[in-house]
């Protein structure tokens, strides 16, 4: 059995960084630490590299969960924003396969939170969602990381 920590147990921003507590989450006996995509956006190839082969120093496992916002937004009905989101989930697990990480995890079908104060078409959502999820999904088989939705 393998014991894991999402790193926000010690931020409260999701865009800080979370290298930190590579060795603090392996100092206290963990196998997995979970950080936050946020940080991942614009972060450069060889900056990648460099936290994969940290936690390969200190033999743990990364894995990842996101919240997207709306401008990320798989399910949206505006094909501007879907576009966006398809291509910055493409980009994100390319992301994630130079960091070794195999499990992405969270919200990643819409966006979060959802602004309930707007209509909300549940039937388009859904089937915009899962055409999109399909799309991603076949990324994420290439890249090796289990698209798992939350």
């Amino acid at each position: 059995m393998k014991y894991g920590i999402y790193f926000a147990y010690w931020e409260k921003e999701w865009d800080c960084d979370q290298t930190k507590y590579i060795h603090r989450a392996k100092e206290l006996g963990f196998d997995i630490l979970e950080i936050s995509c946020a940080m991942l956006k614009d972060m450069p190839d060889e900056r990648l590299r460099a936290i994969r082969r940290q936690a390969e120093e200190e033999g743990m496992i990364l894995t990842a969960g996101y919240g997207p916002g709306p401008s990320e937004n798989l399910a949206s009905a505006d094909p501007a924003v879907s576009e966006n989101a398809v291509r910055f989930f493409t980009e994100l697990l390319r992301k994630l396969e130079i960091l070794h990480i195999h499990t992405l995890g969270g919200g990643i079908y819409s966006y979060w939170p959802v602004d309930y104060s707007k209509p909300i078409d549940k039937e388009g959502d859904r089937a915009r969602s899962i055409a999109n999820v399909r799309k991603v999904g076949r990324v994420a088989e290439e890249c090796g990381v289990d698209y798992c939705l939350e």
